[in-house]
This record gives structure tokens, sequence and C-alpha cells, in this order.
């Protein structure tokens, strides 16, 4: 998969699209006639932002006052616009790394595709067929506008303003943002479809041992370990997410 980088966007953002109950949530950057937009879950976006807001908040204090990071958005910085459109899906987030460059005094996002094999965490090298990754360089001042932005309080407007915006748009615009709605709703159904499968046929099972005197629970199978995770650089303190 692609590596989409960004060192700085003119735009990164937090967005929602769709109805209450059924959204789905993005991260997107945006630079230089380039969008790039990727799925995650609610919670990770939540997490981001907290953890964003923790290591700012870290390098605000060990900097004292020569310290480049402000202690909240600039109001210049503020961005409760709707995500852009087309809205085209690259991949769904799998791992989010944080880490903090003290040399270019900058934060770096990286987004890595859901994978069992994860790649090592700000590689410079990403082999061509490892998980899809999007990575941004930002100032601690875009930062805190994106934890603005992003966080639990600021959602609702966020979420208000992508309404309206796609309330005046031609149906043939709205389609791209509708059609990666559509492709989360039926992989949620053939999940529900897969986990009832299974409690059928464990309900059979158990049935059938009934009918000789005995039920004997189904044997359900073995969780898989998950692969183990290479060790991140240290050079710019890179911390996972989710």
């Amino acid at each position: 998969m692609a590596v989409y980088t960004y060192d700085p966007p003119e735009r990164f953002v937090a967005g929602t699209v769709g109805q209450p109950g059924e959204r789905t949530f993005y991260l997107q950057a945006s630079g230089h006639g380039r969008v790039t937009s990727v799925a995650l879950e609610k919670v990770q976006v939540s997490r981001l932002a907290e953890r964003l807001d923790e290591l700012l908040d870290e390098e605000l204090r060990s900097g004292g006052g020569g310290s480049s990071v402000p202690a909240a958005a600039p109001a210049s910085l503020a961005d409760d616009g709707p995500l852009d459109l087309p809205l085209l899906e690259e991949f769904r987030v799998g791992v989010i790394a944080l880490a903090w460059d003290a040399e270019g005094e900058r934060v770096v996002i990286e987004a890595q595709e859901e994978s069992e094999t994860p790649v090592e965490y700000l590689a410079d090298d990403v082999p061509e067929d490892g998980p899809g990754v999007l990575r941004v360089r930002i100032t601690a001042a875009a930062a805190r506008a994106f934890t603005q932005r992003a966080g639990p309080a600021a959602m609702p407007a966020v979420r208000a303003a992508a309404r309206r915006h796609r309330a005046y748009l031609p149906e043939a615009e709205r389609a791209p943002g509708q059609q990666c709605v559509n492709r989360h709703r039926a992989a949620a159904r053939s999940r529900h479809r897969a986990a009832a499968s299974i409690r059928r046929s464990a309900a059979v099972g158990c049935r059938r041992s009934a009918a000789a005197g005995r039920c004997v629970p189904p044997v359900r199978p073995t969780a898989m370990a998950a692969p183990a995770r290479p060790a991140p650089r240290t050079v710019t303190r890179p911390r996972l997410i989710c």
C-alpha cells in the first residue's frame, strides 16, 4: 500500500459522515492538490485528541518559558468546516502512533491500516506490500487546533457543519461519502450474520448432545495472539494511541 506523507499538510482534521448512530469517522489530510481520507473509530479520534493534548502539555511544561508550544489553539487556526469532497476512503485505521520531533518542533502523527503485520512505527522505509500509512507533521499550534476540533465537546458542531454543507450538494457529489458509509454498514451486517451463524451452530451441537443424555458445551475456537509489534523508534519518542 501507499504511504501518504504531508509535511506539512495545508489542512488536517477529523470529521464524520452519516446519520446519528450510523456515522463514520475520518482523518483527512490535504495539501498541494491532494486529499487523503482514512476511516477510523470514534474512540480512536477521542484518544488521539486526548493524547495530543497530553503530549503538548508535557512539552510546554518541560520547555518552560522558551517553549514553542501554545497553551491553547490560536483563534486564527480554528476550523469547524466539513470534510473536503469527494470523500474517498484510502483504508481503515488499525493503529495510530504519535511523536514529538524536538529538533523540528513538530508533532508527527502516523495512522496505519488494519493489518496482521504492522510495520515499524515512523519508519523511513515501508515495504510495498505493507499496510497503508498516513503520516503528517504539523506544528504544535496546528495540533492544538486539531484537538480543539476533534475533542468530544467540539464534534457536535463539526457534524452540524457537515450536515449543512452536504444539504446543498448535488446527489452526485454526496455519493462518494455515502458509498463509504454503505460499505461499512454492509461489513457490519456481515459480521453480525457470521456471529449469529456461530451461535446457531453452537445451539444445534448442544441439542444433539442432549438427545444422547448430556449437553456438552461446544468447542470454541482459540483466539489467535496478536503478532508482536516491532519496537518503535526512540528518536522522536513515538507513542501508540490505539
